[in-house]
């Protein structure tokens, strides 16, 4: 399928490239969703819900944690609105440590949002105009990607990669996600297992 092939092509550069487009064309608020959802490797249901208090922020990045304890669920209708509901997929919660560009960037300017929804305010977004939002910014950075799930794919790639492809840390990096749902999202790039066996060989 090229559109899966192409989405797997997706890494920090075009993210870096997208994000900068996103501020641009719609500012700060864009700006901390996108970053928290690529990082993270949230769906965007799962970024767009966080709270202020679902954050845990410490002097040190290593020992600070978001927990994702519930999610919007997008009607995609206008005869029903979009809500929120308690965890994710089957009322599931995870922890996740929070990835240093998340951290730094929080740490300056979470409490701005004090005791509140980091993106929910006067009523939930609906997805279609989230979605216009990130297409934009595709289009304005020129970028040949779409939609937002993309996000999630590529954060999960970079963190899969990041681990040097170890599949057991991935997953406890993810909010321990199944393994099989890592090989869905992730997908190594090309100098990974390269360097690992050069780990490998320089250590025998």
């Amino acid at each position: 399928n090229k559109d899966i092939d192409r989405d797997k092509s997706f890494n920090e550069s075009d993210f870096k490239k997208f994000l900068a487009a996103l501020n641009i064309l719609y500012g700060e608020k864009f700006y901390m969703l996108a970053l928290i959802q690529y990082y993270e490797a949230l769906r965007i249901s799962e970024a767009y819900a966080v709270h202020y208090r679902d954050f845990h922020i410490s002097e040190n990045p290593f020992d600070s944690y978001v927990e994702i304890k519930r999610s919007v669920v997008f009607t995609h209708t206008s005869k029903k609105r979009s809500y929120i509901q308690n965890g994710f997929k089957n009322n599931r919660t995870k922890e996740l440590p929070l990835i240093p560009e998340v951290w730094i960037y929080l740490r300056n300017n979470l409490d701005k949002y004090k005791d509140r929804f980091l993106f929910i305010e006067d009523g939930i977004q609906e997805y279609h105009n989230i979605q216009r939002a990130y297409n934009n910014a595709f289009k304005f950075a020129a970028l040949p990607y779409s939609a937002t799930h993309i996000l999630r794919h590529g954060g999960a790639s970079r963190i899969f990669n990041l681990s040097g492809g170890n599949i057991i840390c991935a997953s406890q990096l993810l909010g321990n996600t199944q393994q099989e749902t890592i090989k869905t999202y992730a997908h190594p790039y090309k100098n990974t297992l390269q360097n690992e066996l050069k780990k490998i060989y320089s250590e025998s």
